[in-house]
């Protein structure tokens, strides 16, 4: 389907839904029912008989939404959606049909029937005068006979009888749905099947977007909209043909024990809106052709015998019901034949009963009080049927039948004794463990029969006497025992694309059930239905899916991968990646495809790599081509999966790596004596308590109250100048015995015997691969930035090991969903060098950790900081520094490429990696490391970089852009005027130590312009100041420091800012607050000696205007004068509010506490603050 058709749908389709919702809405207030205000009892209403009956009937249908665990205005919202959304499927459904000419046109105006459709102009020259006594000239009677004629065709969306048909929309609003319908979607697009899915999408898409914006746990009525995805047709496509036609294949060769095409069922348990089942219709339709079937016997057939759907959401199942019934149709009117002329039974379940106990539960205990299967089906039901709603196919009745089956073969074969007929009978009954009978009936199915004929003879007798509440019951009842149904059978194939709901998006009752119930696909419901395809799935079937591909790495999924791997055969797996749904934009989904069989077979399976391809149709132009393309297609043993701890689908892996695990130890076996010790460290349990930024401690407190903390959150290789702090006073005594409400401790103190050790730490963040950096003897290691500490090899040697190119692609295999755990590193295979190669790395390392801290200190957020990128030495002007800058780093860069070239080598020789899969990144030049070091120094000092010439390396250095650079220049200059920063010069110093600057021209003038004039060339300065800094800025430079300094501050320093940028409300007046210099006595030396003096001379100011504006007899003066009253009032009203705000502070007793961290102090200063800061 075209872009522009599915935009059409999602617009058209969503304002149906707004006119319906609101109609029914204004519907129920008739009946007393308010969506946000309390209901009206009928005593205070005017109904009449029918209305009053009405009035029960709706009360009765939302009291069953509020029994499946809903409040009343949830069970509201719920109703109001399905009546809804049942009478958008049905008008949707009548047009899908008149379109495809199945029906007779009854939607679709034309000006030859006086703009009524052919089936309206019909009706209404039969019933012309009821037709011109109604609104609508009869409309929406005959479309609700239309609806009547079809149900008995297909009553899953047809059936007048259900609650959600107890009332419908107005006449009005019916005539503007179809009005769109009809107008708003071309022709083409309902010609489409996968129209009825785009509507079922659309429909649901601002739940979809509500849900996800608030990031909370998902509540009940949340889980069917949020967790629907309509699966794109071409990987329907290639489920159905990899699953479906390998059974075909067995089949015709004898493998499978079915002879018959009638005998293969095929299972969507999460079928939405039927796009599998679709796709599998016109493959049975195929098989049944080629085996001679009579083709108008083919549609009812593949319906009754083949084709299983189960979902929670009726909408859902009313679609499907409607689109197959269209197959059905189609396939028939292409015989000639247009009416159905046999039942058309479907094997389709609403997973979503709310059974209702009570004396109707009592009443039918009572019924089949004398059969003891029939009570424990019903007390199974029961029991195991709780929220359905929630947990849909998930449920597992079956289970608990199967005690109940085993206790009914014992009496059976007691019974066979006694007839002397124990040989005959009893292989007649052989099979009775699979829950089935080739010849015979078994009492299970023979009691389920019993049990749903009385719920029809119920749900008949109910529809005849309007008993809404037996109606209620004995449906929701038939639902259960339809679905306990589907659930006792097995089935060939399984497919689905299943609902994805992480963990901590579950409830605390879904949470407990996954828990309880699929505890190795507990992290996400598609990982617990993978579980649940494989219950469901015949042996030797085959069960095809499309998921999310977290479970193929990640080590919350261990289990399910070790189940996959010993019960299954992967036939073909096909890595998506993300964006293979054109609607779902960015990386956040990342998807794989694939089809397992229930066997122990294991021959080759066949792994498609599509990650790399950025949207849906290069992926399936790519999943064609690359069957015969090598490049994306692997070849593997599964088994070899089994070689790595955890089970990764590492499909990637080549002879070479698996031998590599084969060959070597892991680097921590956790043994006491490994080769490397490599450990998470301290958890505070609450970060916001007890961590901070350096810059947020006095300095005197480094070290002794406060030490560094390696969290791991940057990418950076060999050297880390740390910012974060933890609180580790008395040895961390406090964070030691931090506990909750409850008494329960909260931190957790790893690892404490390695706080000071110096070692290895990493980001675990691994986008760009292992990130290896020193860790210092005073850095605490925590559980996100954890530790490596040599043992049996050196500490220097294992970080130019694990950073090499080979440690990279080890990384790759050992932890390829972009995180590196600690797991990851303890698997690591080392291969132990001789004391020479160990010497060799170790010195590399140490050559390189000096180059890395270099380029760590242009950062004034680094502790290590000493100038900023355009003063690393004095250049002309901005633009000349920044090129020096760019000089500078890019020869550090390239000397530290040039060392790791070497690392690279060596490590690829020791490991003896073939030279067709060393990846060589940069030319490997072999150079005197010592004689560059000392070439780096002299080039700043020489001005001569042609050394870089000479490093020619093949990669792009990123650089610091040259507007971040004059920003970090300035950032610098406010440091020094707040005595931050000192620079001597000529024995005197350049810095302040100001607390307060108020900015205004003559600061920029007298402060910051002196400081462009130190450090830059004195004959640029006019140059700097009037084109650079302007052209750089887009704006003056006393703009820039009232609009654009406090952000670009606030988000240098992740929210925990230092200069503090307070001002009146329209900014008349501004000044910086240094946060290492408030005290108590700030704010009103802020009021008294800066905001006082210049509201004192606005206000004298004003006084001068007003008195000039009312003597002067020059009226153009006078207007000049009234004009700049009007703007000292506007300045002097500004500076009023901004002292009343000031006041307002002082006087709730504002006491800045430095050891309680930015966010404690500034927070209350929010209202004068010109960025809010409020976490």
């Amino acid at each position: 389907m075209k872009p522009e058709q599915k935009k059409a749908i999602n617009r058209t389709i969503l304002k149906c839904r707004e006119i319906l919702e609101q109609d029914i809405e204004s519907r129920l207030v008739t009946y007393g029912i308010l969506m946000d205000e309390p209901w009206i009892e009928k005593d205070k209403l005017s109904l009449s008989d029918e209305q009053e009956q009405v009035y029960k009937d709706l009360r009765d249908a939302i009291a069953k939404e509020m029994k499946g665990g809903l409040s009343e205005k949830e069970a509201l919202i719920s109703y109001v959606r399905e009546v809804t959304y049942t009478y958008l499927n049905r008008i949707a459904a009548l047009r899908v049909m008149e379109v495809r000419g199945l029906m007779e046109e009854v939607l679709v105006q034309r000006e030859e029937y006086s703009n009524r459709s052919y089936g309206h102009r019909n009706f209404f020259e039969i019933a012309r005068e009821f037709c011109k006594s109604q609104s609508d000239e009869g409309l929406s009677y005959f479309i609700s006979l239309i609806f009547n004629e079809i149900s008995s065709d297909i009553g899953l969306l047809f059936n007048t009888d259900d609650e959600y048909s107890i009332i419908g929309p107005s006449n009005q609003a019916l005539v503007k749905i179809i009005q769109l319908l009809t107008t708003e979607i071309d022709e083409e697009s309902w010609h489409q099947d996968e129209i009825i899915g785009w509507i079922y999408q659309y429909f649901n898409e601002e739940e979809k977007e509500k849900v996800f914006k608030n990031k909370k746990k998902f509540e009940r009525l949340d889980i069917p909209p949020a967790t629907q995805l309509f699966t794109p047709d071409w990987i329907v496509e290639w489920i159905i043909n990899n699953s479906l036609e390998k059974v075909r294949r067995e089949i015709n060769l004898g493998n499978n024990r079915k002879k018959s095409i009638e005998e293969i069922k095929l299972l969507d348990p999460s079928c939405g809106s039927g796009h599998f089942l679709v796709k599998a219709f016109d493959l049975f339709y195929q098989y049944y052709i080629e085996d001679g079937y009579p083709k108008e016997k083919v549609p009812f057939l593949i319906l009754k015998n083949n084709l299983y759907g189960i979902d929670i959401d009726a909408r859902a199942i009313q679609l499907t019901a409607l689109i197959l019934y269209i197959k059905v149709r189609v396939s028939l009117k292409e015989h000639g034949i247009q009416k159905v002329i046999e039942n058309i039974e479907m094997n389709l379940v609403v997973a979503d009963a709310i059974l209702l106990n009570g004396e109707r539960l009592q009443k039918l205990k009572k019924q089949f009080e004398h059969n003891s299967t029939v009570l424990n089906m019903i007390d199974i039901i029961y029991e195991e049927f709780t929220d359905t709603r929630l947990r849909g196919s998930l449920i597992q009745p079956e289970k608990k039948l199967k005690p109940l089956m085993e206790k009914y073969i014992q009496q059976r074969e007691k019974e066979l004794q006694k007839n002397k007929k124990q040989n005959e009978e009893h292989d007649l009954f052989a099979g009775m463990d699979d829950f089935e009978k080739e010849q015979n009936e078994s009492v299970l199915t023979k009691s389920e029969r019993e049990l749903f004929s009385y719920l029809e003879q119920i749900y008949t007798q109910a529809i005849q006497a309007n008993d809404i509440n037996n109606l209620l019951f004995a449906n929701e009842a038939r639902k259960s025992v339809r679905l306990l149904n589907t659930f006792m059978q097995k089935y060939e194939i399984v497919v689905t694309n299943p609902p994805y709901l992480g963990k901590q998006s579950m409830d605390e009752d879904l949470n407990n059930f996954l828990n309880n119930n699929y505890s190795d696909g507990s992290y996400d419901l598609y990982s617990a239905f993978i579980l649940r395809c494989l219950d469901f799935v015949a042996e030797n079937g085959f069960v095809g899916m499309i998921t999310q591909n977290t479970f193929m790495f990640k080590p919350t999924f261990e289990g399910l991968r070790q189940k996959i791997l010993d019960i299954c055969y992967i036939h073909e797996f096909v890595h998506l990646g993300p964006r293979a749904f054109d609607d779902i934009s960015g990386e956040k989904v990342n998807t794989a495809m694939f089809v397992l069989q229930h066997s122990n077979m294991k021959d080759k399976s066949v792994f498609i790599n599509l990650t790399k391809y950025k949207n849906s149709k290069d992926k399936q132009t790519e999943l064609l081509n690359s069957y015969n393309n090598g490049s994306n297609k692997f070849i593997v043993n599964q088994e070899n999966f089994k070689l790595i701890k955890g089970y990764p689908f590492v499909y990637w892996m080549t002879d070479f790596d698996e031998d590599i695990f084969k060959k070597y130890p892991s680097l921590d076996n956790k043994n006491k004596n490994p080769i490397a010790f490599s450990r998470k460290g301290l958890t505070t349990g609450d970060d916001t308590k007890f961590v901070r930024f350096y810059w947020e401690v006095p300095e005197e407190k480094l070290g002794i109250e406060w030490k560094y903390l390696s969290k791991g959150k940057e990418y950076v290789r060999w050297y880390e100048s740390f910012n974060r702090i933890v609180f580790w006073k008395d040895n961390g005594e406090a964070i030691k015995n931090f506990k909750n409400d409850q008494g329960k401790l909260r931190s957790v103190i790893r690892s404490s015997n390695f706080y000071d050790k110096s070692g290895i730490t990493y980001g675990m963040n691994s986008t760009n691969g292992f990130a290896g950096r020193y860790l210092p003897e005073d850095v605490i290691i925590s559980a996100n930035g954890p530790g490596i500490f040599g043992n049996k090899l050196s500490t220097y040697y294992l970080m130019g090991l694990l950073n090499s190119e080979f440690g990279n692609r080890i990384f790759n295999i050992l932890a390829p969903m972009l995180t590196i755990n600690i797991s990851d590193v303890d698997k690591f295979p080392i291969k132990i060098p001789n004391d020479s190669i160990q010497e060799s790395i170790s010195n590399l390392v140490e050559e390189i950790i000096p180059f890395a801290k270099k380029l760590e200190s242009l950062d004034e957020t680094k502790h290590d900081f000493k100038l900023p990128s355009l003063l690393i030495k004095k250049g002309k002007n901005l633009t000349n520094s920044y090129n020096i800058y760019k000089d500078y780093f890019t020869l550090i860069e390239k000397i530290i490429i040039s060392i790791e070239s070497t690392i690279n080598k060596i490590i690829y020789d020791l490991y003896d990696v073939p030279d067709s899969i060393r990846e060589y990144k940069f030319n490997n030049s072999l150079l005197d490391y010592s004689n560059l070091a000392r070439e780096v120094l002299a080039a700043f000092t020489n001005s001569n970089f042609d050394l870089l010439n000479e490093l020619n390396l093949k990669k792009e250095i990123s650089f610091k852009n040259f507007e971040e650079s004059v920003f970090d220049l300035f950032s610098f200059f406010i440091g020094i005027q707040f005595g931050r920063w000192t620079i001597n010069t000529n024995g005197s110093e350049l810095s302040k130590n100001k607390g307060i600057i108020q900015l205004n021209n003559q600061f920029i003038e007298d402060d910051i312009f002196n400081l462009i004039e130190f450090f830059f060339d004195e004959d640029s300065f006019e140059e700097i100041v009037e084109k650079e800094i302007p052209n750089i800025l887009k704006k003056d430079i006393y703009e820039w420091f009232i609009k654009d300094f406090f952000s670009y501050h606030v988000s240098k320093y992740e929210k925990r800012p230092i200069y503090w940028h307070v001002c009146s409300p329209n900014k008349t007046f501004n000044a910086l607050l240094y946060y290492h210099t408030l005290t108590s006595d700030t704010l009103y030396k802020l009021k008294i000696n800066h905001l006082k003096p210049m509201l004192d001379n606005s206000r004298e100011d004003l006084n001068f205007y007003r008195e000039k504006m009312t003597t002067t007899e020059d009226k153009k003066l006078a207007k000049q004068f009234e004009k700049r009253v009007i703007e000292l009032e506007k300045q002097v009203n500004d500076l009023e509010t901004f002292n009343k705000q000031i006041d307002e502070i002082i006087a709730s007793g504002y006491k800045p506490d430095i050891d309680q961290g930015v966010l404690y102090n500034i927070k209350p200063l929010n209202p004068i603050l010109a960025k809010k800061i409020d976490k």
